[in-house]
């Protein structure tokens, strides 16, 4: 009996929450060192932008911040996808190429993301392609790739690749994301009148507990859950391009 969609897309999810549990400390240290500095700033500009009226001053200085921290996490998600492909098949490269192959990849997929992805999202129809072809252009090194072309000849192709497994793939953690978030939130909220209880302590959060509804608490949450379940997305897709060069 042939395997629907939705079953192949959750065990892709389970295989690959086996292959992330296998990866060293030094993929997540890699991983870790490329998403927090960009979140770190947006979440600092977030919270400058509504408490500091001068904020929009430094609007240029951060953005350009941005720009490079942007360029920097793709380039350690790029050296955290090849460590895990090389994981997967045994052929583990080093860091030193690793990171060499995807400066050059990742400095030149990268940009075309800010405003590909945005209009994919737009138009929803594409959007699952689209974010899967930038999802896979991350493997690069990993699997042999060590040049732009390649990358995006290699990524087009995974991003065909049993488009609707994809597609429930990406709902399934979009899900996933929303029940986080709203837990996140729930914490969040909750967490002046636990502190209250536990310690009998009175703060200007435990007065007005309304004070947490703001624009760095939500942006807080949508961050860590995105980030909560954006390495299994890169995993996923690890596994497709083994399992589609595997099926050649």
């Amino acid at each position: 009996m042939k395997e629907s969609g939705f079953r192949a897309a959750l065990r892709l999810l389970e295989e690959s929450i086996a292959l992330a549990r296998s990866a060293d400390a030094v993929s997540w240290l890699v991983y870790l060192s490329g998403v927090t500095p960009f979140f770190a700033v947006v979440l600092y500009q977030v919270t400058s932008l509504e408490q500091n009226p001068f904020a929009s001053e430094q609007v240029l200085a951060v953005a350009f911040l941005l720009t490079i921290l942007f360029f920097w996490m793709h380039i350690c998600q790029a050296i955290f996808c090849a460590r895990l492909y090389g994981i997967h098949t045994e052929e583990q490269r080093g860091l030193a190429q690793s990171f060499r192959n995807a400066l050059v990849v990742q400095t030149v997929i990268a940009g075309s993301k800010v405003w590909a992805w945005p209009i994919g999202l737009s138009l929803l129809v594409p959007y699952a392609p689209v974010t899967m072809f930038y999802q896979s252009s991350l493997i690069g090194s990993g699997s042999g790739v060590s040049d732009w072309r390649s990358a995006i000849r290699e990524a087009k192709h995974d991003a065909s690749y049993r488009p609707v497994v994809a597609i429930w793939m990406l709902l399934v953690v979009f899900l996933l994301r929303i029940i986080l978030w709203i837990n996140l939130l729930a914490l969040l909220f909750s967490l002046p009148g636990f502190w209250k209880t536990l310690t009998g302590m009175e703060t200007e959060i435990t007065r007005w507990p309304e004070l947490m509804n703001n624009a760095t608490t939500i942006t807080a949450a949508s961050v860590l859950s995105y980030l909560a379940l954006d390495p299994l997305v890169k995993v996923a897709c690890v596994l497709r391009r083994f399992e589609r060069r595997e099926c050649r």
